[in-house]
């Protein structure tokens, strides 16, 4: 890695950025308890049922 000058850390950085924001999501998706059976869009009516198909 030091012949082409590549930090092997370097891939790590995106992942680490995305980090937080997937644990911000998994925050707010556990807490929002009055969600459930509420409508989304156009066919769904419960997000919480089992989908018929």
């Amino acid at each position: 890695y030091r012949e082409e000058k590549v930090n092997p850390l370097g891939g790590c950085l995106p992942i680490m950025v995305q980090i937080p924001v997937f644990i911000a999501l998994y925050w707010v998706l556990l807490s929002s308890v009055e969600m459930r059976g509420a409508p989304w869009i156009l066919w769904i009516h419960d997000l919480s049922a089992k989908d018929p198909y």
